[in-house]
């Protein structure tokens, strides 16, 4: 397939009327969290805007403490792929590349870090590199050339629409192979991933250009520093699990394939960035335009909360449930994001688990339950 091009992906994206007054969006970025289905729309189409804001501003809050560890992950390991080994000669042999990589991470985020996550991060990467050493030893990964952002952008006579993936991209060395690692703490072959969101992330591994690093909240350009591959004969999207060196592959196609997939499935999955509904949620003490939303009720003087609170936080009843049980053991995983301990399938949690699943085909079908149902 080499030279050959990869078909036009075109989306219509729905037009969003935000329910307070705010600036205007100039592009759309969208991602495969964007395709759920599920969780707040209007949460969902702010996100697909990122450089839309309120005009009126958000009150002022402190820096929270961090709770996506498994982003500090991935900065560690961008640094490591993509950084020379350190000449012997410079006297830097004897420091170790992963502590360093780790270090840098946590020094470059805007967060602030509890100490707890350092092990966790260090697990996450030294699996990752166990699991890329096993690939390449089995012949499945060649050598390759690391990148921190892939984009692809529909034709340029349209409204702007990047389609954009958080994972590690893989490039060969002969530009023959485009490989995308989705990082999860565990359990790769049983992870969730829909086939529109897999169809989607093949589509941006194998079609995108390698963008230079930018503000996120404006549109990503190729990279003028380096020369853009060609395109690729294959393409895959893996999961890895990080913790028990787990992998699984969720496509393997061609480029040409992906984007043929991406247009015909993610069409039907774009109506949450239209907005229109609100669903307060935990979500909610994440998202940056709370300060004017209508969803959550307000409610003052509960848990003591007068004014506006110096940070945000939300509490579900399974959150009750594991402080009573051990209040560290919520702190660790509700509030700096630690992968929990694996819990063993006892008759509640099947239970529970169908239930959730009934309760999803049933919502799907668009109509009210029956005393039937």
């Amino acid at each position: 397939m080499t030279g050959d091009v990869t078909p036009a992906v075109h989306l219509d994206i729905p037009a969003w009327n935000p329910p307070y007054p705010a600036s205007t969006p100039t592009f759309v970025r969208l991602s495969p969290t964007h395709l759920r289905d599920r969780g707040c729309a209007e949460q969902v189409a702010r996100k697909a805007r990122p450089d839309m804001w309120p005009d009126e501003r958000a009150p002022w809050e402190p820096t929270p403490i961090g709770d996506f560890p498994l982003g500090l992950v991935r900065d560690a390991l961008l640094t490591l792929l993509t950084t020379p080994t350190p000449d012997p000669s410079q006297g830097l042999a004897d420091v170790d590349p992963v502590t360093a990589a780790v270090d840098a991470a946590f020094d470059e985020s805007w967060q602030q870090w509890s100490p707890d996550s350092r092990g966790a991060v260090i697990a996450g990467v030294l699996g990752y590199l166990e699991v890329l050493d096993s690939l390449r030893a089995a012949g499945q990964l060649p050598e390759t050339l690391v990148f921190p952002h892939l984009v692809a952008v529909q034709e340029p006579d349209s409204d702007r629409v990047e389609m954009w993936a958080w994972a590690i991209h893989h490039i060969s060395v002969d530009g023959s192979l485009r490989e995308a690692h989705l990082l999860r703490w565990r359990n790769a072959g049983t992870t969730p991933l829909a086939e529109v969101e897999a169809a989607l992330i093949a589509h941006v591994a194998g079609s995108g250009v390698i963008s230079e690093h930018n503000r996120w909240f404006k549109p990503f350009e190729p990279d003028p520093s380096i020369v853009q591959p060609p395109l690729a004969q294959r393409v895959r999207v893996r999961i890895i699990g990080l913790l028990d060196a787990s992998e699984d592959v969720r496509f393997d196609g061609t480029p040409a394939e992906a984007a043929h997939r991406t247009q015909a499935e993610v069409p039907n999955h774009l109506g949450m960035l239209g907005g229109g509904s609100t669903r307060p949620s935990g979500g909610c003490a994440g998202c940056n335009v709370r300060h004017v939303c209508a969803g959550p009720l307000r409610m003052p003087g509960l848990l003591g909360v007068t004014g506006y609170s110096p940070r945000t936080r939300a509490v579900s009843p399974s959150d009750l449930w594991m402080h009573r049980a051990c209040p560290r053991q919520l702190h660790l995983a509700r509030d700096l994001g630690l992968p929990r301990t694996p819990m063993g399938d006892s008759a509640a949690l099947v239970r529970g688990t169908q239930v959730h699943a009934w309760l999803a085909a049933a919502h799907a079908r668009g109509i009210a339950c029956t005393d039937a149902d």
